[in-house]
């Protein structure tokens, strides 16, 4: 079963040094609240603890104790998306791991906005994924193709799938970019349509779905957790509750087109810079 779900011999090689130490391998299928409910060989299982220091999320593989209660070990994760926490401090807030390709899911409507586009590619681009932007609900625009043109000049390489959830054949537009035992996520603002293709995929209401506002397309949280699915195409997909706040969590430098977004990974930089100095401090004072 853990081969459906990506393992793969490297895995096993990762996994070596726990096996000889009698634990077992698994992927987190969801996480709630301190738990996580983790696929094993034959069976799910929810573990409630994990040891100090880790902090597993949905997609990781694991290694979990033979008697099944404490996650021992998170194995080296391939990607990791992470954003800035909300808030003022600088903390990051790992949302998935081991995703091979995210879509970033956009409403024609009044969710389009190329500012935030720009973010979540970033944020995609400097995780390990390869981005596939989704542009929704091509019947609420009047001119759908000049924003397939206005998105692929700013795409940063990435595919423009432009659809409707709600009429076309969703699996036949997005199943081809991936294969078998591989993962993608889903990424975008709440009311963009993410649940309503995660349904479409799955062939089944698995999520619920709600109606935006007409003012301004703005959706409430339908998926408030995130959860592995395995789809009839033979990938894994998650659904990834609506983002407020983008903002990538990276020390990396990376071509910005908004002057703005540069200008706040500028400042978070420095936050991180600083942090990372206190944290350093306040270790080397412990120690004494």
């Amino acid at each position: 079963m853990l081969s459906t779900y990506g393992w793969s011999p490297e895995r096993a090689d990762q996994f070596a040094e726990w096996h000889l130490r009698g634990c077992v391998p698994g992927r987190v299928l969801r996480q709630e609240y301190g738990s996580w409910l983790i696929l094993l060989s034959d069976t799910e299982h929810w573990v409630r603890h994990a040891r100090k220091g880790l902090a597993p999320v949905t997609g990781d593989w694991t290694a979990v104790r033979s008697t099944l209660d404490c996650v021992e070990a998170i194995l080296p994760r391939q990607s990791l998306i992470e954003r800035k926490a909300a808030g003022k401090r600088p903390e990051p807030q790992p949302l998935a791991a081991n995703v091979d390709l995210a879509f970033i899911v956009m409403g024609l409507d009044h969710d389009y906005n190329l500012a935030r586009l720009e973010r979540y590619l970033i944020l995609v681009e400097t995780s390990g994924a390869r981005a596939c932007i989704v542009l929704n609900k091509r019947d609420q625009h009047p001119a759908p193709d000049a924003c397939v043109h206005a998105t692929r000049a700013v795409a940063r390489g990435a595919e423009v799938v432009r659809l409707s959830a709600l009429q076309d054949d969703v699996p036949a537009l997005l199943g081809g970019v991936l294969g078998l035992g591989e993962t993608a996520a889903l990424l975008g603002s709440s009311g963009a349509g993410k649940s309503t293709i995660t349904n479409q995929l799955l062939g089944s209401n698995v999520q619920l779905t709600q109606a935006v506002r007409e003012d301004d397309s703005h959706g409430r949280h339908t998926t408030t957790r995130r959860e592995l699915h395995l789809l009839p195409q033979g990938w894994l997909l998650m659904d990834l509750p609506g983002l407020r706040e983008v903002m990538p969590w990276t020390d990396e430098h990376v071509e910005v087109r908004s002057s703005k977004l540069k200008a706040e990974l500028e400042e978070l930089r420095a936050k991180r810079a600083m942090r990372k100095r206190f944290l350093q401090y306040r270790d080397t004072k412990s120690r004494w």
